[in-house]
């Protein structure tokens, strides 16, 4: 593994422990739109991440995010949480895991970087022999 590698991992864990504290702070906030601000802004953040530098960035994603929700979840010293044991908390806490965790699963080809091809589109463009375009 490179080091330019490693570093992408890194800064994927540092991203997902940062969206994992910001919407745990503020899936309360607002009721509903707290909450799905904060799904949204999960799910966007693995996308980002897949469309960017591939699936092992998304899996450190997920680490840092639970590793920050769960640690926020925890009872303080005066017994404060911030995730409380209401449908509100188990959307955040594991509906939005399951639906980071989903990202990994979609087609690589969502995520591939190449023009799509429509029948009959572009008719007369010479092609390549390997039937790749040149035009």
């Amino acid at each position: 593994m490179t080091p330019h590698r490693i570093l992408h991992l890194l800064a994927a864990l540092a991203v997902g422990a940062t969206v994992g504290a910001l919407g745990t702070f503020g899936h309360r906030s607002l009721v509903p739109w707290g909450l799905v601000l904060g799904i949204i802004a999960s799910v966007a953040a693995a996308v980002w991440l897949r469309a960017t530098f591939g699936p092992m960035p998304v899996m450190a994603y997920v680490v840092g995010w639970v590793v920050a929700v769960q640690v926020l979840a925890a009872g303080g010293p005066g017994g404060d949480t911030q995730v409380v044991a209401d449908t509100t908390g188990y959307v955040w806490v594991y509906g939005t895991v399951l639906l980071v965790i989903a990202t990994l699963w979609l087609p690589r080809s969502w995520f591939a970087d190449v023009e799509a091809r429509w029948p009959g589109a572009r008719r007369g463009v010479p092609t390549a022999a390997d039937g790749q375009n040149v035009g």
